[in-house]
């Protein structure tokens, strides 16, 4: 680029050119390598002196919402109202483009920062952002692009995945400041001009390989190999149930079950351990009074919605294994309703429940973070009418209480459907139950992503879960309706992963190393989100503050004619 910006059509070409190329890094086509490079063509954007054109930003953000367009053309899928989201969901991510433009032409260009650092750090915090602001949406990050490398990665476990978020942007920058100074310089000091473009990128990604090659315990003994056996039924999305449905979904997965133990006998010698069933594939209700995880009276299979307990009680017996099985949990209140006479007053949870080899009640887990529109109707407490709009038959309440449940002395920690989307929220739940000394030995995942048919959300809830092992350094497993489901050390490592749209029992001993290394929780279990957050922190303070200049007057100061920004 010279000293003349582009116009805007010019910007709206290189903004997409950017956006493609990222697209490309991700399921389905699943280029990775792409994401080191994609946002170099927005990093130049950043880079130029000025950005010409009526108003640019607006090509920026059209840019950016042909990324998100193309990335998440997954979520129309599990209702025909959710072509609206094709509008709204992109509409609203493509912000975080056009302000990482904008911050960042602040920090480089008044505050003299250089692109390498500046980039790096705004696109790290508004990441950071995206996984907080509005319930939270972290999917779709470029750092998942990177999940099938195992030494790259490891760093998550310091700072969370957006380390890896940082280092891709240190590479992006470096590679278009060396394009730059290829094209442009011709001085005698070419060679150490290229030299110090490239070398942030150099010293990060050798940081970050030589730390992943000493995280990667290849050298250490696997102490504790737990059988566990991933039930995953075919039962296609949908919003409308019957008893008939229940009772085909309910017979899948037993047939499943007991193919399952079959399975383990033949491979292992012994019965699995555990099994697990994804979210609410469990279909009789689980009733609970009083104590959240106490059956209400004796739950027995006459009364109504008894035949909970009863089935996984035959259920451990019939196998010889201990069971976790994603149910829906009715909890009977005290107060009674209106017609109290006929439906006593309860709440809806999104639960699973666990029992042992013996039929034993191990507890429950009722999932905490709930999807707007798909598990509740946001403000329908205020306005009633907005549940009739709503495809959803009831209100979930969120959860209060993390859990575990412990089987042949391993410690099972679950989660729900897109727990494992969002980094905070599965580190606080580890942090909780450290302090309670209750470190999970293995996390367990329990979700239907059948209402994505087969689409590239699989691959993209799948590189969750990658990150969440790594960082919590905790195997982590996960049970999913139609797939995928998976077994991935604590590495980040995928040992097992069933396939996509079909029923089968994915049986397999999830590899857990119990060393002095790993004894204590990780850095970023133990210490948050204090990286990206202090990205954040200084993303927006360069781009609130005026900067100093030697004359007394602010610098960098935005023109409002034609939405051209000089610096």
């Amino acid at each position: 680029p010279g000293n003349a910006g582009p116009t805007a059509p010019g910007v709206l070409g290189v903004a997409c050119l950017g956006s493609l190329a990222a697209y490309l890094a991700h399921p389905p086509v699943g280029w990775g390598l792409l994401a080191w490079i994609a946002p170099a063509v927005w990093v130049d954007l950043v880079r130029r002196p000025s950005l010409e054109g009526r108003r640019p930003y607006l090509s920026v953000y059209a840019a950016g919402f042909l990324y998100w367009l193309l990335t998440t053309l997954w979520i129309r899928l599990p209702h025909p109202a959710n072509h609206a989201a094709l509008l709204i969901l992109p509409g609203y991510l493509a912000l975080y483009l056009t302000l990482f433009v904008a911050m960042s032409r602040r920090a480089v260009h008044a505050w003299r920062i250089p692109v390498w650092l500046a980039c790096p750090v705004t696109w790290t915090g508004l990441e950071w952002a995206r996984a907080h602001l509005l319930t939270g949406f972290a999917m779709g990050s470029l750092a998942h692009t990177q999940s099938r490398f195992p030494a790259l990665i490891q760093v998550a476990d310091l700072v969370g995945e957006y380390g890896v978020d940082f280092l891709l942007l240190l590479v992006a920058s470096s590679v278009n400041a060396t394009v730059v100074r290829l094209r442009d310089s011709s001085s005698p000091s070419r060679t150490f001009e290229l030299l110090k473009s490239v070398s942030p990128a150099l010293v990060g990604l050798s940081a970050a390989l030589a730390y992943g090659q000493w995280r990667l315990p290849a050298h250490r003994s696997v102490e504790l190999q737990p059988v566990v056996a991933l039930i995953q039924g075919d039962s296609h999305a949908d919003w409308k149930g019957s008893v008939d449905r229940d009772r085909e979904i309910m017979d899948e997965h037993w047939r499943l079950s007991r193919e399952a133990a079959e399975q383990a006998k033949r491979e292992f010698g012994t019965t699995a351990d555990v099994m697990i069933w994804p979210e609410t594939m469990f279909r009789y209700p689980l009733v609970t009074r009083g104590s959240h995880d106490r059956p209400a009276r004796s739950n027995s299979a006459s009364e109504p919605y008894g035949q909970a307990i009863a089935a996984l009680q035959l259920l451990a017996k019939q196998t010889g294994s201990a069971f976790i099985v994603g149910v829906d949990r009715f909890h009977l209140l005290d107060e009674p309703s209106a017609d109290a006479a006929e439906t006593p007053a309860y709440e809806v949870f999104n639960s699973c429940a666990a029992v042992d080899a013996s039929g034993a009640i191990l507890g429950t887990y009722d999932k905490r973070h709930l999807l707007p529109i798909g598990e509740y109707t946001p403000f329908a407490d205020w306005f009633s009418f907005l549940g009739d709009l709503s495809p959803i038959t009831g209100l979930a309440r969120p959860g209060e209480r993390d859990a575990t449940f412990v089987v042949k002395g391993v410690r099972y920690a679950p989660n729900i459907c897109y727990e494992t989307a969002l980094p905070h929220l599965i580190r606080r739940q580890v942090d909780a139950l450290t302090q309670r000394s209750e470190r999970p030995d293995v996390l367990v995942n329990l979700t239907n992503d059948a209402w994505y048919w087969g689409s590239s959300e699989l691959d993209m809830h799948l590189a969750c879960d990658v990150f969440r092992a790594v960082e919590m350094r905790t195997p982590l497993i996960a049970a999913a309706n139609r797939g995928l489901s998976a077994v991935i050390d604590a590495t980040g490592r995928v040992v097992a992963v069933s396939g996509r749209n079909r029923a089968e029992a994915l049986c397999i001993a999830v590899p857990i190393v119990q060393t002095a290394a790993d004894s204590d929780a990780s850095f970023y279990a133990a210490h948050g989100d204090w990286f990206a957050a202090s990205c954040l922190a200084l993303a927006l303070a360069t781009a609130w503050r005026a900067a100093p200049s030697s004359g007394g007057k602010s610098a960098g100061k935005p023109s409002t004619p034609g939405g051209r920004l000089k610096q």
